[in-house]
């Protein structure tokens, strides 16, 4: 075996091994964003209820919220903005990431965070109450990165939505797991 390609396949072992939880294997599953989304009806501040800690969001943030805005678009196209805040041991961070959102694609947007572009949809919200967003990367031969979020307009949401929503996952083929989002000691 060439040593090029060693190197390579230990290099990916070893990220994957790493990252471990953080990978899924196989393909994303089929992306299924909600129908007649509304942009400006989503606009305003929702709280991270619980989500699936990934490479970009540690396990450890708390007090999590998102302002959502419909913008005028930018010469990229990106015609909303989210204004994340969180806090992470005791230090309160702020970050502003921006999307390209067609009403034709429902919830289906292609969000940009630094140099990064990846999807992100709204699978469902009443828009008063609760949301649920998820993305998906297939990341080839070592499988895709899966991340959802439960978000609620207060800190709080009933068991009985989250329960819905953690079943409207489990019915699109999308894995469960989420940690819960201290908000209490905001």
């Amino acid at each position: 075996m060439e040593p090029t390609y060693l190197f390579v396949l230990a290099l990916a072992v070893t990220i994957h091994q790493s990252h471990a939880g953080m990978f899924d294997s196989g393909k994303c599953p089929a992306n299924h964003p909600m129908k007649g989304f509304q942009a400006s009806k989503f606009t305003g501040e929702w709280y991270i209820i619980s989500f699936k800690p990934n490479m970009m969001e540690s396990k450890d943030l708390t007090c999590r919220k998102t302002k959502f805005e419909v913008v005028a678009p930018d010469a990229a196209g990106n015609n909303i903005r989210m204004t994340a805040s969180d806090v992470l041991k005791g230090v309160e961070k702020t970050k502003v990431k921006t999307a390209v959102w067609n009403e034709k694609d429902g919830g289906k947007m292609m969000m940009k965070q630094g140099m990064m572009v990846a999807p992100f949809t709204i699978l469902d919200t009443d828009y008063d109450t609760y949301s649920l967003s998820w993305s998906c990367v297939d990341i080839g031969f070592m499988g895709h990165v899966e991340v959802k979020w439960i978000w609620s307009r207060t800190k709080t949401l009933s068991p009985a939505i989250k329960e819905k929503l953690l079943q409207q996952l489990k019915s699109f083929g999308i894995k469960t797991e989420m940690i819960v989002v201290d908000q209490i000691h905001c």
